[in-house]
């Protein structure tokens, strides 16, 4: 998310300065990325990663059920 630019201002300006046209671009997003969006950034991006989203309350309330049995793909934090 940033404030002044979007992502798709960012690959246009990389691919069309020499110095940096032939980075590769790995764009990893939280946001929905359409057919059009696909369209517009094909040729000019390596891939395109979308982030999952994921309800953190999950975690606290004993699951997505809420009875507090083992959830598959559960994130676990290490205890200190």
């Amino acid at each position: 998310m940033m404030p002044e630019v979007n992502g798709f201002d960012v690959v246009e300006a990389l691919n069309v300065d020499p110095a940096t046209a032939r980075i590769p671009i790995v764009v990893v997003t939280a946001k929905k990325i359409t057919v059009e969006d696909r369209i517009r950034l094909d040729g000019y991006v390596t891939t395109i990663v979308e982030k999952a989203f994921f309800d953190g309350r999950a975690l606290h309330d004993g699951g997505p059920t809420g009875d507090g049995g083992p959830v598959r793909g559960r994130l676990t934090w290490p205890t200190c």
